[in-house]
């Protein structure tokens, strides 16, 4: 299955410019997704290091993440779009991040489930830029109709 942002739009809450999620493109139900955002110079979140460097923040890498889990519960747990956007942050784990991303990268996302239940999850991320890991994590999350009753 692939995906392009405006695919994606109807599936996340977020809504521009906050879309880290350009385009999927492999999904398997309940076990992986994998996508990418391409970073581009204009982008209003580069923080420009005190070297002149602009940088992604790493915030926004585990966000990115984040974003592409949130697509393959809500697909793999055939939820409503329209009523069940989104989910919450519960922890992020063992986060690591060994390389910057600077405009003109393309952050490739992968996550793999780890537990997935009709109340939330916990998935395994990583991003890669031209097959260089630049950051790992575990992500568990809560979907909003579990958390609030």
């Amino acid at each position: 299955m692939v995906l392009n942002f405006e695919q994606i739009k109807e599936i996340v809450y977020q809504r521009f410019p906050i879309i880290m999620l350009d385009r999927v493109t492999e999904y398997e139900k309940g076990k992986r997704i994998k996508g990418y955002k391409n970073v581009t110079a204009n982008e209003w979140y580069l923080d420009e290091m005190e070297s002149g460097t602009k940088v992604m923040p790493g915030t926004l890498i585990v966000e990115s993440m984040g974003q592409a889990a949130g697509v393959l519960a809500i697909l793999s747990l055939d939820l409503d779009k329209s009523s069940e956007k989104g989910f919450y942050f519960s922890s992020v784990n063992k986060l690591r991040f060994y390389k910057k991303v600077i405009p003109g990268d393309q952050l490739i996302i992968n996550i793999e489930t780890i537990k997935l239940l009709s109340a939330g999850g916990i998935v395994k991320g990583e991003a890669f830029v031209d097959d260089i890991m630049v950051a790992e994590c575990e992500i568990s999350f809560g979907l909003p109709k579990a958390i609030s009753g």
